[in-house]
């Protein structure tokens, strides 16, 4: 479990809307599970379960259920598999839906399990006995802000004051992939654009989802990366056929050139 040491920070991914919940949960659900906290293992399991979860997520629904029990299963007996229980009895029992507690009975079966880690097993899942598990909630798309009809105006008008000319303000350049200082931001972010989009071959990506999952990213290596940077650099890699788009869902377009 040497991966525990590089585990992804837990996300908030319950309460949130669908679109960032699916820019978050195209992450995690590529990771190990040594990568991944418990809890959020246990909230995808749950989120998995809703007909209301991002289509794109629930469609890796039985690969990476069937993954998570297979990277349990494949864990020795001993100290790893001593620390990997403990961490999921801090889990709260309402967190942990109904499949996942499955998975965790079957282990309990396992012929390679010797007396001890049964034990450990048996207290984890009498932990659990007797708890509901709580609904997954994602919350309704932000209303679109509300704007206010301009106040009427003074029937009678002041007489205008002298201003000084405003200096003008500076446009806001967009990232130039063709451009030395915008080159290392730019294969960054087609580096990140490539991840994203090749865990999604079958549907692609819808360009709202992509653009936010590579602003995600992209926090603390670009904080201020804008949505029209992400933009330019896909239509780079449309230019080069690398990537395509339809129907305002992003894919990969053939082998990625190098």
């Amino acid at each position: 479990m040497s991966e525990l040491r590089r585990r992804v920070p837990s996300q908030n991914l319950r309460g949130v809307d669908a679109l960032m919940l699916e820019v978050l949960a195209s992450d995690l659900v590529e990771k190990p599970l040594g990568q991944l906290a418990p809890e959020n293992v246990a909230d995808l399991f749950a989120m998995m379960d809703l007909a209301t979860a991002p289509g794109s997520i629930r469609k890796r629904a039985v690969n990476f259920r069937q993954r998570i029990a297979v990277e349990i299963a494949d864990i020795p007996n001993g100290a790893d598999y001593e620390v990997l229980v403990a961490e999921w009895r801090a889990v709260p029992a309402a967190r942990v839906p109904e499949t996942l507690r499955q998975i965790w009975r079957d282990e309990r079966a396992r012929p390679k399990r010797s007396f001890r880690e049964r034990a450990l097993v048996d207290d984890l899942l009498a932990s659990w006995e007797g708890v509901e598990s709580e609904p997954f909630v994602i919350a309704p798309p932000k209303p679109a802000p509300v704007k206010r009809a301009p106040a009427a105006a003074p029937s009678v008008k002041p007489p205008p004051r002298a201003r000084q000319p405003a200096a003008p303000r500076p446009a806001a350049r967009v990232i130039t992939p063709g451009r030395p200082d915008d080159a290392q931001r730019s294969a960054w972010v087609k580096e990140v654009c490539y991840e994203r989009l090749a865990s999604a071959l079958d549907s692609g990506l819808l360009e709202a989802v992509l653009v936010a999952g590579v602003r995600h990213r992209a926090r603390e290596h670009y904080p201020h990366l804008s949505n029209a940077d992400v933009i330019a650099v896909l239509q780079e890699m449309s230019r080069l056929g690398q990537a395509k788009v339809s129907a305002g869902r992003w894919q990969l377009a053939g082998l990625r050139g190098r």
